[in-house]
Order: structure tokens, then C-alpha cells, then sequence
């Protein structure tokens, strides 16, 4: 169209496999328009400011990241790799992991969801770019988890809570 899009603000997940997800990429890089993922931590005022603190060796050299989070892994998992990656300037390079095979999707979610989707909670590891190792647990029920991340570095560690305070 003659009127295209410089930017698409795009609600998670993006799509429900890879290779879709992938064509959307690619799509959008082939006509020069910037995806955008609706992350909104990346947008807090708390999160900007411990970003920049990170970059300037608040923490030292970040050996590892441990988080917390309810099960839906697709919904929410995003965020938790959105997150970490945001904070620490990295992203992931490999991947393992299990699923748990219990979804989490509160009603409004799963009324809402086509058949198809199944968002069930799971655990794992991710290595990132810098060597950083991340665990991620989604094994949890919503009503009886927290949202969780512990950020251990060479000069101190870093506790993160639910409400996005962090100490």
C-alpha cells in the first residue's frame, strides 16, 4: 500500500510457533517497518534506570539470572527473555528446557484462545550471548506464584520483586 506502516506494535506472542513468527520478521525487514513487541517494562521509568546502572558495573560481571514466573510459558515467558535480555544488553544463544503439560491461562485467556492454543507452564535454561547462564521457572500456578528475579554479579546481587521494586 502507499501508505505503509513505519512501525507495527505487535501484542504477544507474536505468533504460536516459530516460523511464523519468523515470517512476520521477515516480512517486516523486507518492507523496512519496525516490529515492536508489546513489552511495557521496557517502558518503566525503574527498569531504565537498573538498565543503565547494569551497563555502568552496578553489579560487576553478571554470572547468573534466576526468575520466578506463573505458568502460560508462551503468554508470560516472553516477558521474563524480554526482560533479562533488556537489562543485560544480551540475548540468547541457546536454549533447553521441559514443559509441564498444566496450562495456567486464566478464563478470560483461555475462553478467548482458539483451540489450538495451549499455554502450559515449563522450566529451563538460557545461555546467553555473554556466557550468562538464566534459569527460568513457569512451573507454578498463577494464585500461587510470584513474579521473581534474582540477578547475582561479581560486586552484589540484585533482587527484583513482583511489583517491579528491586533491592
Amino acid at each position: 500500500a502507499g501508505n505503509a506502516p513505519d512501525v507495527i506494535w505487535c501484542e504477544k506472542p507474536i505468533a504460536l510457533n516459530v516460523a511464523d513468527a519468523q515470517e512476520m520478521l521477515d516480512a517486516c525487514a523486507d518492507a523496512d517497518i519496525e516490529l515492536v513487541v508489546n513489552h511495557m517494562r521496557r517502558f518503566s521509568d525503574s527498569y531504565t534506570a537498573l538498565r543503565e546502572l547494569i551497563a555502568d558495573g552496578f553489579l560487576g560481571d553478571i554470572d547468573s539470572v534466576t526468575t520466578q514466573f506463573p505458568r502460560e510459558l508462551l503468554r508470560n515467558g516472553t516477558h521474563t527473555l524480554d526482560l533479562v535480555s533488556y537489562l543485560l544488553g544480551e540475548s540468547g544463544v541457546s536454549v533447553t528446557g521441559s514443559l509441564t503439560g498444566e496450562h495456567g491461562m486464566p478464563d478470560h485467556v483461555e475462553l478467548a484462545a482458539p483451540e489450538e492454543y495451549d499455554d502450559c507452564g515449563g522450566s529451563g535454561t538460557v545461555k546467553l550471548t555473554d556466557g550468562t547462564h538464566v534459569s527460568l521457572d513457569h512451573t507454578s500456578p498463577r494464585a500461587h506464584s510470584a513474579t521473581t528475579f534474582h540477578i547475582v554479579g561479581s560486586e552484589g546481587r540484585l533482587h527484583i520483586d513482583d511489583g517491579g521494586e528491586w533491592t
